[in-house]
């Protein structure tokens, strides 16, 4: 089926036709699911409109879509594709299972997010494999879709199905299911795809063909044509300078929170530590920099085109980052006088570290993250972790005492060569860092991630055998009971899940039918403890006749691996060479201020000259800026800000508008005040926030003509205000600015939105609906006492009286359409939902209570 075909296919709902694909998703799907803006699209910046594209391309997360729009690697592919000529690029999500039964159960294909094109007629679907623990999620993904699971039955209508990121470094438990892989760096590698399948799709090609076209590519193992035992060695692809690419400019913006909700923006790729048990540090070798003046541009552009209020300068190691300092002192004020958070994902505990902190001045402050991985010096000697206690010790209550409240740490148990001693040590360090937020005072506090060691390939430990479950939970409780402080929240990973992920780690292709056998089971998102179950993963093994404990055993370092015929940048005799020196107790040097190590991926010259320093920064001073700032002088709050207006919005909130919810509504609100630029008042303190009011939360599923919003800015031009809201909220799908007006002076709180007693609702019934039966309906309700029966929250029963609501409810026929007008209040007696009125009022079922329309025309504001 076409694309074409599939926007135009008739689906039936009961006896009308619902005339596309779109209609039968918000018909049929989105009423019903929980957070629907997962499976909508229309968020600000996706575009992806594919008439007259040469190929279709979706890149698929198998992952939640809070969790997958979140990934960096998405981000970057996504940028990367769309700029290759002919291309459309689209995105895609596991949806939760509520939406996959619904999903089934309706016959809706699962979709590209923008297009609302099926995913099986897209001609590439790539698929980011991130995590083991999304595996059964991959095979979801393809079922949904209607692709065939395996590649060997795929036909000439089904699209080419590829697999990158981490976890292809071993291909071999997912490679019956993919038509190729991407090793590497998938910027280059996916570009020279999309150019040689568009140059193919010219020339008629078979599936066979583009396939023996596609091998013949660096960095690209087609399963089908390469057996793992073969001759033949893949190099994986990495691309020398970053800028050659283009960097993710923080769009589209999601209409719903994500699981890290910052703009992410790479400073570096690649890590000097070389800790022993990291597969990242290994496999994106070696260290390349970005320069300056870009990090910089990108890092604005975010906030600026999509209103981000946090950034994070995302590397393996930022405080590495050659020019760090210099960068933060271009940044740091800036973002702080617009209010927006400048962060770090995990910090290496160095003094470089400590003058990075005290360099940031101001922003929003949360947490910090330090990945110390082991209690004891000896054991951080062993997995190659530089971690000084005394300057670890510094480094948290200097951050303390400037401002922030949360340090989190992360260790691991499990490690080779550890013991109760170690574990016990752990405890001891976790109380000394709460001794320096209890030095501090206040409401300052440790959270504490316990993971289990996992044996990855392509590192120095991925021979090594991996502690069961049992001994896991026994080391994870060791340490818990260690712990005295009541400052200290402690967490941590499911052993069986580690056990899982050690298992698809390692594994070969015979895992395969594991996999398939425990997702038929019914294993879905194992990454989630809500819906792991480990006995379908144990009695898969049994199934297929596989011991666990073999699985998770050492292995020889002398047989071959079944990822052994990669050639990955970090080669075996250099991982042999760290292993002896991690078991003999020695830390590894850090490559960047000593001897090269001779790891293989490069010369040491070349090494060198990739990471830095970039060739922007000047002699003295901080870089010279190509752009202006996102702010000069200091973010308005209502301490430093003499004069201040208030202001009042009406907004409308249309079509998929109505399936956003109250706070991620508010949340998309502040992303278009940041944007429009506009000198919003902020309160005071060191997490200062947009002082804004909003009319009470409009329920899911309903259209609205008068949202209300009050807010305050400092002395505007009121056309220009209107001029740069305007600007701002375009491209957001069903969102419009209705009023806007300058509040006179002396409006108090109690007189703003938030006093809103009542609201005016229409309601178009459904075409059967007839002004007679709606009467007829109505008289039956007031002869019974005009009384809806229901539970409230906490599940005590409730009456509300609605007999007023009934009498003064006007009814009229527009367009061929039955109309309800009536006025609810929001709270008191007579108060109701206008959907749960209207369910009330017709006898409605959910499923014919979600195609009528109701949309708030109006609202009784405060005098």
């Amino acid at each position: 089926m076409s694309a074409g075909d599939a926007r135009l296919f008739l689906y039936w709902y009961g006896d009308c036709a619902i005339e596309s694909l779109q209609d039968k998703i918000e018909q049929e799907l989105l009423p019903f699911v929980n957070r629907p803006a997962r499976y909508m699209g229309g968020e600000l910046g996706a575009s992806g409109g594919d008439e007259g594209s040469a190929l279709t391309l979706a890149l698929v997360y198998p992952d939640l879509y809070e969790v997958g729009m979140s990934n960096l690697g998405l981000k970057v592919l996504r940028a990367a594709a769309s700029r290759v000529s002919g291309v459309a690029v689209d995105r895609a999500f596991a949806p939760w299972p509520d939406a996959q039964s619904r999903m089934r159960e309706r016959g809706i294909p699962l979709y590209g997010l923008t297009s609302r094109r099926p995913l099986a007629d897209f001609d590439l679907v790539g698929i980011t494999l991130q995590s083991e623990l999304t595996y059964t999620n991959v095979l979801t993904v393809l079922d949904l879709a209607g692709i065939p699971l395996h590649a060997a039955p795929r036909g000439e209508s089904d699209p080419l199905v590829c697999g990158g990121g981490p976890n292809a470094v071993n291909p071999a438990v997912m490679a019956p299911f993919f038509d190729f892989f991407v090793l590497g760096d998938g910027e280059a590698v996916l570009q020279d795809v999309l150019r040689l399948l568009i140059g193919m799709a010219g020339e008629g090609a078979s599936r066979k063909e583009r396939l023996n076209r596609l091998a013949e590519l660096d960095g690209i193992y087609v399963p089908a044509l390469h057996a793992p035992g073969g001759r033949r060695r893949i190099a994986v692809r990495r691309i020398d300078r970053l800028a050659d690419y283009p960097e993710p400019d923080g769009l589209p913006v999601p209409l719903i929170e994500l699981a890290q909700d910052h703009h992410a923006v790479e400073i570096m790729r690649g890590c000097t530590g070389g800790c022993r048990f990291c597969q990242a540090g290994m496999y994106y070798r070696p260290v390349r920099s970005r320069s300056v003046r870009r990090i910089a541009r990108v890092a604005r552009q975010g906030v600026r085109s999509g209103g981000w209020d946090s950034v994070t300068l995302l590397s393996l190691s930022s405080a590495d980052y050659p020019a760090i300092e210099e960068l933060v002192e271009i940044l740091a004020p800036e973002f702080a006088a617009a209010g927006v958070s400048l962060s770090f994902p995990s910090l290496r505990v160095d003094s470089r570290t400590l003058s990075l902190l005290q360099r940031i001045s101001g922003g929003r402050r949360g947490g910090l993250t330090f990945a110390v991985e082991a209690g004891s010096e000896r054991l951080r000697e062993a997995i190659g972790k530089k971690v000084d206690e005394g300057e670890l010790l510094e480094l948290v209550e200097t951050a303390f005492r400037a401002g922030w409240t949360l340090i989190k740490l992360y260790f691991m148990v499990g490690l080779p060569t550890e013991t109760d001693e170690d574990l016990d040590e752990a405890s001891r360090l976790i109380d000394a860092v709460a001794g320096c937020a209890r030095r501090v005072g206040g409401r300052r506090n440790v959270n504490v991630t316990i993971g289990p060691f996992v044996p990855k390939p392509g590192t120095p430990f991925q021979w090594e055998a991996q502690a069961p479950p049992a001994e896991l939970e026994r080391r994870i409780w060791r340490i818990r009971d260690g712990v005295r402080s009541r400052r200290v929240k402690i967490r941590y990973h499911d052993p069986c899940m580690s056990a899982l992920e050690g298992l698809l780690a390692r594994g070969g292709v015979e895992l395969a039918p594991v996999v398939a056998r425990a997702w038929r089971a019914g294993a879905r998102f194992d990454g989630w403890g809500e819906h792991f179950v480990w006995d379908r993963w144990l009695a898969a093994l049994a199934e297929c006749k596989l011991e666990l404990e073999d699985a998770l055993a050492a292995r020889d370092p002398q047989q071959p691996l079944p990822w052994s015929f990669i050639e990955l940048p970090a080669d075996e005799k250099f991982l042999r060479t760290q292993r002896t020196s991690a078991l003999a107790g020695r830390n590894v040097a850090d490559c960047a201020g000593g001897a090269c190590l001779g790891c293989g991926v490069a010369e040491p010259e070349t090494c060198e000259q990739l990471r830095g320093p970039p060739d922007d920064l000047p002699a003295q001073g901080p870089a010279v800026r190509d752009d202006p700032p996102l702010a000069e002088g200091v973010l308005p709050t209502v301490e430093n800000s003499a004069e201040i207006d208030l202001w009042r919005l009406r907004y409308a909130r249309r079509g998929l508008q109505r399936f956003v919810g109250h706070l991620d509504n508010s949340r998309n609100i502040e992303f278009m005040l940041r944007r429009s630029r506009l000198p919003v008042v902020h309160s005071a303190g060191f997490n200062a926030r947009m002082r804004l009011h909003f009319s009470p939360a409009l329920p899911l599923g309903v259209e609205s003509e008068a949202e209300y919003l009050d807010f305050e800015l400092l002395p505007c031009d009121e056309t220009a205000v209107r001029r740069a809201l305007e600007a701002a909220s375009a491209g957001v799908s069903g969102f419009g600015i209705v009023e806007l007006e300058k509040l006179p002076p002396g409006v108090t709180r109690k007189r703003m939105v938030p006093a809103i007693a009542a609201c005016t609702w229409k309601v178009v019934l459904l075409p059967e609906w007839t002004v007679e039966m709606v009467e007829q309906r109505r008289g039956e309700q007031l002869r019974r006492g005009g009384s809806l029966e229901r539970t409230d929250k906490k599940g005590r029963a409730k009456t509300v009286d609605l007999r007023s609501r009934l009498e003064q409810m006007t009814l009229s026929e527009e367009n061929g359409r039955v109309t309800l007008r009536f006025e609810l209040s929001l709270s008191g007696p007579g108060s109701e939902r206008p959907d749960r009125f209207v369910g009330w009022l017709l006898a409605l079922e959910q499923e014919a209570l979600a195609r009528v329309r109701i949309v708030k025309t109006g609202a009784v504001l405060p005098t």
